[in-house]
């Protein structure tokens, strides 16, 4: 490759294609789409194992006698020991029970998973989330190898048929094991079409993209309360074929879906690569663009010099590249790149001092000027192979114990990892016992899935105007309010104002939805660099233990109706007080070391986010100069 050529990021190719060109609206709204089946898959429990009303077969057949073969059923009436007429004392239903729904309706009523059995129901759900933790971390792993787009079409595959599976098992232990399975590939292919579709976006448009996300899982849930609705009379077997039909979904992204750009840059893949960009050129109406242009003639170069130099370090092609040094704006410097290694065999001294305005327009992307714009380097620091070794900022030391060892970390660690655990334990527990909420239980899960579009969209819009800290806190605050007003109406007025129980739980899932939603983006920029990914992977392993929780609400409400209400309140409270103890991170600067960590604890130390301000900047100059 020809060593004057400028360096093109993948960010600057994706401007140049247009960010939300039809190539790119294609590819992320049939990729979302696999929300609608993971969503089915997550709750699929409430369908197959609805909690039905029973007594025990002796009591039936004495009432029922009594009564000229007629029996009305009570709300809640869950009978599990009869007393013995003749010792007076209480004994287990021996002869079995009846229930409030035909047998072949519930897997409860089918295989009697109730009283001493009633875990074995909930069981089935905590697996599926060990499976989702066991799954997003394989299958991460195997995409970062074999390529994004198989790895998640091979895991959709493996979904659809172990859902089908499900539908005819006969004992409560294989649908137990079934659902681990299951679990695995849902969190294999959903985690990995997230990293897709954040790799088809700039990195200064994502903000808009998580926005879509959000609403694209909140129609995925009010579809799963309609398929739920339509299976309500239904055996469960039929009720499990349904809620499998939305993963169907895998035939047209098997023709639609592409690799992705990035994986394939870091991979060496040119010709997959020029094929990718010619095909999305094409749709989007830019293959005379300059940059494009300037990708497409690069990756014929590196196809060409590749044949040519078969032999070169052991079939691994270096290629020399012109990188500009961000310190000393207009001095050109040489790089030697292994494309298929990560090593540098060449690397510049840097000396005088950090410019910020270079930083802010002379970035890796940077167009010289119109006679250069035809011809162009491939940029593999985008794709993650380049080390980050300018002098912008000082060399990370930080380890995986300083996480517990500094105080800040350990606080930001501590605190987050119980909101995690809590925030996800609300969420999935108020849709797992939304149908023991007065009114139609069918009606209560819509509910609870449509408040999340609304939610979606407070969640963007506030952590941009009022910072993610007091999102968090506010809403926490809602959630715990709504939960313990509607605790006290159901002691104090029982039955008299359910439906006004209802509507406080409603909102309640409101504030949780929103809450919830603002740590993923709150979390991650508390972490310095180094730690980044281990503090939401702390994070994320957390939300796992809130999930295995959450299916045995269900057994608290046999306690006490109103003890999960109790603790969900109690427990989002201390979620909204401890948040006090963070910083806020809205416009500041993401920590690279420990020790930026402890600047934000000192006085007028709201730094504007430089990383920020040179994507816009990147993104203006494009616009401005050939959209």
């Amino acid at each position: 490759m020809d060593s004057q050529d400028a360096s093109i990021s993948v960010d600057s190719l994706l401007m140049a294609l247009r960010p939300w060109g039809k190539w790119q609206v294609y590819q992320i709204n049939w990729q979302m789409l696999l929300g609608i089946p993971a969503a089915c898959q997550l709750l699929a429990i409430i369908v197959l194992a609805p909690p039905p009303n029973f007594i025990c077969s002796s009591e039936f057949h004495n009432q029922t006698a009594s009564q000229s073969g007629s029996f009305n059923w009570s709300e809640q009436q869950q009978q599990c020991e009869v007393v013995d007429p003749v010792t007076n004392q209480s004994a287990p239903c021996d002869a079995g029970f009846v229930y409030s729904m035909p047998r072949e309706n519930s897997i409860v009523t089918e295989w009697d998973l109730v009283c001493s059995r009633q875990y074995l129901a909930e069981m089935s759900q905590t697996t599926f989330t060990i499976g989702q933790g066991i799954g997003g971390t394989l299958f991460m792993f195997l995409a970062d190898r074999w390529g994004r787009k198989w790895v998640c079409l091979l895991n959709l595959w493996a979904a659809i048929v172990c859902s089908v599976v499900i539908a005819f098992l006969q004992s409560p232990l294989a649908m137990i094991l079934m659902r681990l399975v299951v679990g695995i590939f849902q969190s294999g292919y959903i985690m990995v079409v997230t990293v897709i579709t954040l790799e088809l976006v700039p990195v200064s448009n994502r903000s808009y993209l998580s926005l879509w996300g959000n609403l694209i899982w909140a129609l995925s849930l009010t579809v799963f309360s309609g398929l739920s609705y339509l299976c309500r009379d239904l055996s469960w077997r039929y009720s499990q074929i349904v809620l499998t039909l939305p993963c169907l979904v895998v035939i047209p992204n098997m023709i639609l879906l592409d690799e992705s750009i990035r994986w394939l840059l870091a991979n060496g893949k040119f010709q997959a690569m020029k094929t990718i960009v010619s095909k999305a050129a094409k749709i989007n109406g830019r293959r005379d663009h300059p940059v494009v242009q300037a990708y497409l003639d690069s990756c014929d170069k590196a196809l060409a010099t590749e044949s040519e130099e078969k032999l070169v370090n052991g079939g691994k092609l270096d290629i020399q590249m012109n990188t500009r040094d961000p310190e000393t704006p207009g001095q050109d410097h040489k790089e030697t790149l292994r494309i298929r290694g990560v090593r540098q065999t060449e690397r510049p001294e840097i000396h005088g001092p950090v410019h910020a305005e270079a930083l802010a327009t002379r970035g890796p992307c940077q167009i010289e000027s119109p006679d250069t714009r035809g011809s162009s380097h491939l940029d593999t620091r985008d794709a993650g192979y380049m080390e980050e070794t300018d002098t912008l900022q000082p060399v990370s030391t930080d380890s995986p114990c300083d996480l517990m060892k500094h105080p800040k970390l350990r606080l930001f660690t501590s605190v987050m990892t119980f909101a995690w655990v809590t925030n996800n334990w609300v969420y999935l527990g108020m849709f797992l016992t939304s149908s023991s909420l007065a009114g139609n239980p069918y009606l209560n899960l819509f509910l609870n899935a449509v408040v999340e579009i609304p939610g979606g969209v407070i969640t963007y819009f506030s952590i941009v105007k009022i910072g993610r800290k007091y999102t968090a806190i506010i809403f926490n605050l809602i959630t715990a309010a709504s939960l313990l007003a509607g605790v006290i109406l159901q002691v104090t007025s029982g039955s008299a104002v359910s439906n006004a129980i209802t509507a406080l739980a409603i909102v309640g899932k409101f504030g949780n939805s929103i809450a919830f939603g603002s740590l993923f983006t709150y979390t991650p920029e508390l972490f310095p660099t180094n730690l980044r990914s281990l503090g939401i992977g702390i994070a994320s392993s957390a939300a796992r233990v809130g999930g295995m929780m959450a299916p045995y609400s269900n057994l608290l409400i046999r306690v006490a109706p109103w003890l999960p209400g109790v603790l969900y309140s109690v427990t989002s409270l201390v979620c909204s007080l401890i948040f006090v103890f963070l910083p806020e991170t809205k416009d500041k600067t993401l920590p690279q070391i420990k020790e930026d960590v402890d600047k934000w604890y000192r006085p007028k130390s709201k730094l504007l986010d430089y990383d920020t301000v040179y994507e816009h900047s990147k993104a203006k100059q494009f616009q401005q100069a050939y959209l």
